[in-house]
């Protein structure tokens, strides 16, 4: 038998590439790297903030990130202030990350989900300064998320409370066909409040004989998923549209009330169709609704636009759809969201228990 070839010796590397330097990289720098990483607008609006409050948590209320990043450019006093951050950064240590930890969840109260987030950017931040060699060791690395609870806090309607609202919204007013489109689409669709307000007339059509609306996805710029309109949901908004005059642009929009600010008996309130609504319309008229159908005890157990995404995954596992076919209609990525939505009505609705006989 032949002897075994010899391995073949590795090329070196050419002299210029092994002596190279590392590029020179300041705070300034790193910071706009990990914020521009974000997948959509949204996504670094959220890097911006939460390296933001690191960094003046650690440093001082001084430290700010201007949103446009062009701002940023050498010689500039924001810069300038960011990059005087390098030194406390080096002396960060875990137990100092740690301490931030803490100032979040229990000095300002927020979730362990908010604290995950948060950690995201900082992680990328510091794992930064480790690769340019500016720190040694990387006081984020063996830090963790929080772990979730299984179950969502996020309020939920049962089945008469999700009619109560669809039936406050009744009438023939702009306001009123507008209100019931919208609270009818969110609970029969699951859509984010950000999806609804970029919903335009455009993302909506016919495929294979069901009307489709196209859907911004979360994380993303401009992906678009598709979701399923009944006909009962579609119906509602095609009303409102009919109604409103809108043929083409953003499905819902602000509304502005005519004529005298008394009405007289007999008188009935018009309105004018505006602009698209914000997040803070949507949430607005979530509030008067839920107020109308006289559901201020689910208001004050802390209503939010998401609040109806959850009822939605709640009544269609309650109808009977599989928590699969929950998690495929919610777009959710990971089944344990779904889940977590849906852990008490399966613990209760089709328990162990069910299935003891003695």
């Amino acid at each position: 038998m032949s002897d075994p070839m010899p391995p073949t010796p590795l090329a070196p590397a050419p002299a210029a590439l092994a002596e190279a330097p590392l590029p020179v990289r300041s705070v300034a720098d790193l910071v706009s790297e990990v914020i521009l990483r974000g997948k959509s607008a949204k996504t670094k609006a959220a890097y911006r903030a939460d390296l933001e409050h690191f960094l003046a948590w650690r440093c001082g209320p001084e430290v700010t990130i201007p949103v446009a990043l062009d701002a940023l450019r050498p010689a500039t006093p924001a810069r300038a202030r960011l990059d005087a951050t390098m030194q406390v950064l080096q002396q960060t240590s875990e137990a100092d990350i740690h301490r931030y930890r803490d100032h979040v969840l229990h000095d300002l109260g927020m979730t362990p989900s908010s604290w995950n987030r948060r950690l995201s950017p900082l992680k990328q931040l510091f794992r930064r300064l480790q690769r340019y060699q500016l720190i040694r060791l990387n006081p984020c690395e063996d830090v963790g998320g929080e772990r979730l609870s299984a179950r969502s806090k996020t309020m939920y309607l049962t089945r008469a409370q999700a009619r109560a609202l669809v039936d406050s919204c009744e009438g023939a007013s702009l306001k009123d066909l507008r209100d019931q489109a919208l609270i009818h689409l969110m609970l029969s669709t699951g859509l984010r409040s950000f999806e609804i307000i970029d919903l335009r007339i455009e993302h909506c059509y016919s495929l294979d004989g069901h009307m489709v609306a196209a859907v911004l996805t979360k994380g993303m710029e401009n992906d678009r998923e598709i979701i399923k309109l009944t006909p009962a949901t579609w119906a509602t908004v095609r009303r409102w549209l009919d109604a409103a005059g809108i043929t083409d642009g953003p499905i819902f929009r602000r509304l502005s009330a005519r004529g005298p600010r008394v009405l007289e008996p007999g008188q009935v309130r018009t309105f004018g169709v505006q602009g698209a609504l914000s997040y803070q319309g949507l949430y607005f008229i979530l509030t008067e609704r839920f107020t109308n159908a006289g559901l201020e005890q689910t208001l004050a157990q802390g209503l939010s636009p998401h609040s109806l995404r959850h009822s939605f995954v709640t009544l269609a596992i309650r109808g009977g759809a599989s928590v699969t076919q929950a998690q495929a209609a919610a777009r959710h990525k990971d089944p344990r969201t779904t889940m977590r939505y849906a852990h008490d009505l399966q613990n209760l609705d089709d328990n162990a228990v069910d299935y003891v006989k003695f």
